[in-house]
Order: C-alpha cells, then structure tokens, then sequence
C-alpha cells in the first residue's frame, strides 16, 4: 500500500512528520497482511482481533482529530467543497450521512465529549461506541449543566467497557429518561401521536355490489383500532 508523504507540497523533500508516520504505519500493515495467519496459535486469535480493534479506534480518533483541524483551517476550499462534510466524502468517499456524522462527531471530540475523545485516541473504546455516547450527550436538553454532562459521560464511558454498542446505545437512551424525564415524556408523546396520525392516514374502507343483491367491504385499521372492533 502506497502512502503519500506529501513531500511535493511544503518545499523540495520536505515532508511533515506525520506524513512519514503514516508511511511507516501502512508499511507495517503490508507487514501484517502478508503475515500467514494459519501460523498463528489459536490462544492468540483473541488478542490479535483485540489489538487490531484497538489499532483501528486510535486511527478512527486521528482520522477526527484531522477532520476537525480541516474544518478549522478550512481546508475545503482547496477542493471546492461546500463544506467539511462535502470534502470528507470527497476524500474518504464516505456516504453524505457519514460524512456529516463524522465531521459531527469530530466537533464534539475538540468541544463537548474531550473525556470520550481521550478514550478513543487509547483504544479505550471504539469508534461506533464514540458515536453512541455522542449521540447521547447531544440527545440531553440543553438546560441541562455541564456537571450533570460530564457525569452522564463518565457513565457512558465506564459502561463502555462492558457493553457493545447496542447495548450501550439502550442505556444512553435510558440515561435520557432519567436525566430528563420530562423531556423524554414530550418526546414519547410526540412520536405517539405520529403514529396514531399515520395510523389514521392508513385506514381505509371500500364496498361494493357483486350480485344477487349482495356486496363486499373491504377494511384496513390499525392492530389497535381492530381490536376495539
């Protein structure tokens, strides 16, 4: 795998550091890849999968933290892009929602969530997990002071280190309800009463003759509505 050292754009041989870093990490994975895995004793496939688990949320927090200092800099405007979500999916090909919870997720690691983003950048936790406790955090009021936020952090954080990220995506939702419960309750009703809107939408009743006197109807009610009936 070839990496670019950018030597061409800061001056004749010139390279910044992280460049040649990045150049030495593909070379090391090239390494691995050709590395025959049938060799590998079956009392080691655990730690190999964790370590390389590991590897992949330190380059996903490097990989924000650079997305994050291009929005900065903007450095879209060296590509044309309308914005930082725009040039990330040019770079990377990412979808658009991708691009746009990425670039998201990066502001969030410089600003509101450092302590996850710190988590991230030692492999504490992984990138899917970043984005769960993201979304959680965001996901509180906004009357809701910074000391509640770091504590709610903190606990997405410590249970992290037990659970998946459906399972830690279950308790941010249920740390809402608890944090929040008002809120929570006027979101609840709110998707409620869509549902029972689109319920209603989708009722339908149609009748006809056949013959002999005789006619057909036809219904379509919602589960609720015909258990009523």
């Amino acid at each position: 795998m070839d990496i670019d050292t950018g030597a061409g754009s800061g001056g004749a041989g010139f390279a910044h550091p992280l460049m040649r870093w990045l150049a030495d990490v593909g070379a090391g994975i090239d390494a691995a890849i050709e590395c025959p895995t049938l060799s590998l004793p079956l009392d080691q496939y655990e730690g190999a999968l964790r370590q390389i688990a590991v590897c992949e949320a330190r380059l996903a927090s490097l990989r924000l933290s650079l997305t994050r200092q291009g929005e900065l800099n903007e450095v879209r405007k060296l590509s044309g892009a309308a914005n930082t979500a725009g040039w990330v999916q040019q770079v990377t090909r990412m979808g658009r929602r991708e691009a746009s919870v990425s670039v998201r997720l990066a502001k969030a690691l410089d600003q509101t969530i450092r302590a996850t983003g710190c988590a991230l950048s030692e492999g504490e936790i992984s990138l899917g997990q970043a984005q769960v406790i993201e979304r959680a955090i965001r996901r509180l009021p906004n009357d809701v002071d910074a000391a509640v936020r770091a504590e709610a952090e903190a606990f997405l954080l410590d249970s992290a280190q037990d659970l998946d990220v459906d399972d830690l995506d279950r308790a941010g939702k249920h740390l809402y309800e608890v944090v929040a419960p008002e809120d929570a309750e006027r979101r609840i009703g709110k998707q409620l009463e869509e549902q029972e809107r689109r319920a209603r939408e989708s009722r339908t009743l149609s009748f006809g003759p056949v013959r002999d006197g005789m006619g057909t109807m036809f219904v379509r009610l919602d589960v609720p509505t015909l258990a009523i009936l």
